[in-house]
């Protein structure tokens, strides 16, 4: 899952919100993509316009801890806890719903999800939401192809390409709106695939080491403790 300049695992029963402007990407496994396995991942999505609450309330409160949420939701959030579940529910009722009945459930999930604690942002305050289709596609465009390459070599020639950009230009660019560069923004996604994959306890370090992409274990090791550490100092920042 990657929202905007975050890279993490989903789970089952993820709730997330985010800004139009946020590009986003879920991907799932390998395994998911072949015929012979009865795998599968369902998601639901609820689109709604963002001036949808100034346009039916004046309330100066409840538009304020609306707008507060749609500032949020510009670094993506992830809801858990009771409010999750709560909502998760809402969102099952709403798609079975029509006319007035259908409004007054949306309604609920936006009460829910502007008055709860439940939550944790995403991208990192730095991060800069792109503000136009193009830029969206591009970033969207980069993300596949690292998710679907990253276990192998990468070069970054071939991703500035995908952007029609030199690759100088390309750094410069995705520095910019990630506030990341580019070298540790993909080795975020190998160690993040690698923390999956060591919850495995039959799979030797090695053999993680090479499916993440990593020529040894000397940089595997490098960049495995210097993404963590700063993942923990986000943490105990939020």
């Amino acid at each position: 899952m990657i929202i905007g300049d975050y890279v993490g695992n989903f789970i089952e029963n993820e709730l997330l919100l985010t800004s139009p402007e946020l590009p986003h990407l879920w991907k799932s496994d390998t395994a998911y993509y072949q015929k012979d396995k009865k795998l599968f991942t369902k998601a639901m999505g609820l689109y709604f316009p963002s001036e949808l609450i100034h346009a039916i309330c004046e309330d100066v409160e409840i538009l304020s801890l609306y707008n507060n949420l749609m500032q949020k939701a510009e670094r993506g959030i992830r809801f858990y806890g009771k409010t999750k579940e709560e909502i998760i529910k809402k969102l099952r009722e709403i798609s079975l719903q029509t006319g007035l009945a259908q409004v007054g459930t949306f309604l609920h999930i936006i009460h829910l999800m502007s008055s709860s604690n439940d939550y944790k942002p995403l991208a990192n305050v730095g991060y800069r939401s792109v503000n136009n289709g193009s830029d969206i596609e591009r970033f969207n465009a980069v993300y596949q192809y690292l998710l679907k390459n990253f276990s192998g070599e990468i070069m970054l020639e071939e991703v500035a390409a995908i952007c029609n950009m030199t690759e100088t230009s390309f750094c410069r660019y995705f520095k910019q709106k990630t506030q990341k560069t580019f070298t540790y923004f993909l080795n975020e996604i190998r160690i993040g695939h690698a923390k999956k994959l060591l919850q495995n306890e039959h799979l030797p370090i090695k053999e993680i080491c090479y499916e993440c992409g990593y020529n040894n274990p000397t940089n595997f090791f490098k960049f495995f403790k210097l993404i963590v550490k700063k993942a923990r100092k986000n943490i105990e920042i939020l």
